[in-house]
């Protein structure tokens, strides 16, 4: 099983026996802390969407060759971070390894699938700790504020 099939197969299945019973009931959405879409610029399931690579030049790859799988699967993962209270608790085990399956995937196989996976990771973990750390001061401000 791979790493994607593991991760969603962990926050997809319940363990108690409580939810199992209420599996096939129909469940609120789950809550959304932040928009890990909008924050790293990636939409993959709109049309076009372009390998998240850096070209030699600097810009942003063209490349839309990338599966429809993959392209679902990150989506899906986008939405398991979307998830996620990370202000509160902060870039655990969970979320980095969510980034780096996201970063695969969202890699055009041709061209930087095998070599900037942990170059877009370290990227996006930069991005989403100063997110992380300007929400945490904005709310810092707000509560001296009162």
């Amino acid at each position: 099983m791979n790493r994607l099939k593991v991760l969603l197969f962990i926050t997809i299945h319940p363990t108690s026996e409580e939810t199992k019973d209420q599996r096939h009931i129909k469940m609120p959405p789950p809550t959304t802390f932040w928009d890990p879409r909008l924050l790293l610029d990636c939409y993959p399931l709109r049309e076009n969407f372009k390998c998240t690579g850096t070209t030699k030049k600097g810009a942003r790859c063209g490349q839309t060759f990338i599966e429809n799988k993959s392209k679902s699967d990150s989506d899906r993962v986008l939405s398991i971070l979307s998830s996620e209270d990370i202000i509160a608790n902060g870039l655990g085990d969970r979320i980095k390894n969510c980034l780096r399956i996201l970063a695969e995937l969202t890699l055009c196989p041709r061209w930087h699938r095998g070599s900037q996976i942990n170059t877009v990771y370290l990227k996006w973990f930069r991005t989403i700790n100063s997110f992380i750390t300007e929400e945490r001061s904005r709310s810092s401000i707000r509560a001296g504020g009162k």
